[in-house]
């Protein structure tokens, strides 16, 4: 190869390319969209939990709720079922936090999440 010049690519025939899609936007294979879905899903949580160390309960239960509309079957399910209950806590909505917290061990009996929300409405009488 000569000084200074670039070297060769060798580019596959035309007749070895993909076809395009039908699509004029082909949707991203899951593989490329799952990390920035679940970055999302996480920044949405710690906003929701950010509003609970703030004292903000009301906050932390919209946010959770924007979660469940958003990202139905999401990822971090559970952990925006435990935030919820620890809003109801804080807003001193002991009945709605007993509720949630059947409904919870109900759904996820085996949860690592299940002794937490247990030991959170025995730590709040």
């Amino acid at each position: 190869m000569p000084e200074g010049s670039a070297p060769l690519v060798t580019l596959p025939s035309p007749d070895l390319l993909p076809t395009p899609s039908a699509s004029p936007h082909p949707h991203p294979s899951s593989a490329q969209s799952a990390p920035a879905s679940l970055s999302e899903q996480l920044r949405h949580l710690e906003r929701a939990r950010a509003a609970l160390d703030a004292g903000d309960g009301a906050t932390a239960e919209r946010l959770v709720d924007e979660y469940e509309a958003r990202y139905r079957g999401g990822a971090f399910v559970q952990e925006a079922e435990v935030l919820r209950i620890e809003a109801s806590l804080q807003r001193r909505n002991r009945a709605r936090a007993e509720r949630l917290e059947a409904t919870f061990l109900e759904k996820f009996p085996k949860s690592p999440h299940a002794a937490r929300v247990r030991a959170l409405l025995d730590s709040n009488p």
